[in-house]
């Protein structure tokens, strides 16, 4: 027995063996640790794995027991997967196809048969857009009622009002605008479709997007206005049309250079007279000069 201060009673003195040091009792405690640890690890342990390969967890959820390779991936998709990704291409291919042939049958039996109305082809290509170019009223309103968006650019960057003003199809124009195209949707190349029929002399479909509220100020990638434009082409119907729209006479391009500049390097007296009576200041140019 020995004394215990504390309790004032005798307790039988402790086993030599089961008394250690504080250092031995640390160095136990790791030891159990690093024991239980290892014993977990095996109890887990996974195959290796090759770098870069998916969770175990994801292919036992789908039902592969394959070992995990990236490859193991490619054998999840359906059989016949190429095949349909091919038959779709396809469809998508007779779908502009029929667009460009005007063939409004063959339009709705590609779109019966799965072709997505607002799917480019492989060079980029949208059926909207083909439409435009080709000047098929039809075809563009069947796209729309099926759901084409109006002012989807392609891979050039054009829109379909875009493309229907270049190529003069004033009735797919008015089809788009009253389909809520917008009327001021720039090109990738900046030029918005009023600067386009500025350029080309379209006072048919000008008239319409002005009517709509398309801006004259802009500038496309040179930095000329649809005045400018006008002006450089020796469109004088249009510049009469723009200044009577209310088109700044005085705005200059991104050069600094002013409508009237191009009228008397054009040597058009009739432009620069509109121009001068619409408020143009004459500065120094000499328009007496012109014939």
């Amino acid at each position: 027995m020995t004394h215990d201060p504390a309790s004032g009673y005798g307790r039988a003195a402790e086993p030599t063996s089961r008394i250690r040091s504080p250092r031995a009792r640390r160095a136990g405690a790791h030891a159990l640790c690093l024991a239980a640890l290892l014993s977990m690890a095996g109890a887990r342990a996974d195959p290796p794995r090759e770098p870069g390969t998916w969770d175990d967890a994801v292919f036992r959820r789908l039902g592969v027991t394959r070992p995990t390779t990236n490859a193991n991936l490619q054998g999840l998709k359906a059989p016949g997967y190429d095949r349909v990704e091919r038959a779709l291409g396809a469809l998508q291919d007779r779908l502009l196809d029929r667009v460009v042939a005007r063939d409004l049958p063959g339009v709705r039996a590609a779109l019966t048969a799965g072709a997505r109305v607002s799917q480019p082809d492989a060079a980029g290509r949208l059926a909207l857009g083909l439409a435009a170019a080709v000047g098929d009223t039809e075809i563009a309103r069947h796209l729309l009622d099926q759901g084409a968006p109006p002012d989807a650019k392609d891979a050039a960057g054009f829109t379909p009002l875009g493309i229907a003003v270049v190529r003069g199809h004033d009735a797919v124009a008015s089809l788009l605008l009253a389909a809520g195209a917008d009327p001021g949707a720039r090109s990738d190349n900046g030029a918005t479709p009023l600067i386009e029929a500025a350029a080309l002399g379209r006072v048919g479909i000008a008239a319409e997007l002005l009517a709509r509220g398309a801006d004259t100020r802009p500038r496309n990638r040179q930095g000329w206005t649809a005045l400018i434009e006008a002006i450089r082409a020796r469109q004088v119907g249009m510049v009469r049309q723009l200044l009577d729209a209310g088109a700044d006479p005085a705005l200059a391009g991104k050069d600094g250079l002013p409508p009237l500049y191009w009228a008397v390097l054009r040597r058009n007296r009739v432009i620069a007279e509109a121009l001068l009576a619409a408020g143009a200041p004459a500065g120094a140019y000499a328009v007496d000069s012109l014939d």
